[in-house]
């Protein structure tokens, strides 16, 4: 039913079949999160990446889930300069930071809690990560839809 409920929400907004970039997070009662996992570049359709993410992932958690967001990526941009990486706005910008070889990867949300600066959230990615040395940054937007079971 939950996969079920995602798919028709979003598909209301977007075509299933086509490629779109997506992350999907849990929360449950108390509004903890339980998981958030997306796919920033993807060949598959979204009707493909939902059935992994929520087999995947999210079905684990199936009996907590109570709300859902979907976050479609609309725009992504490289950055290459400390200027663009400065004039981010950490309270609508998702930040994922990639080790030069793509190896590893790291996507922190805007609105994660206990973050208030830049460096932090930079920060807190190459800690969680293992991330050392250069980087490549991209930020990107997303719309939400919230999903309330």
């Amino acid at each position: 039913m939950i996969l079920e409920t995602i798919k028709e929400k979003i598909a209301e907004q977007y075509s299933l079949n086509e490629q779109q970039w997506i992350f999907l997070s849990c929360f449950d009662s108390h509004n903890t999160l339980l998981s958030s996992h997306g796919v920033l570049v993807t060949n598959k359709s979204l009707w493909t990446v939902i059935d992994m993410i929520y087999h995947g992932i999210l079905q684990t958690h199936s009996n907590k889930i109570k709300r859902i967001i979907v976050d479609i990526v609309t725009e992504i941009n490289e950055l290459n300069t400390m200027d663009q990486i400065n004039s981010i706005d950490i309270t609508t910008t998702w930040l994922c930071i990639s080790t030069i070889d793509y190896s590893k990867s790291w996507v922190i949300a805007p609105w994660t809690q206990g973050i208030s600066s830049l460096a932090q959230m930079l920060q807190i990615i190459k800690e969680k990560n293992h991330i050392e040395g250069n980087v490549i940054i991209h930020s990107f937007h997303t719309e939400k839809i919230e999903i309330v079971l």
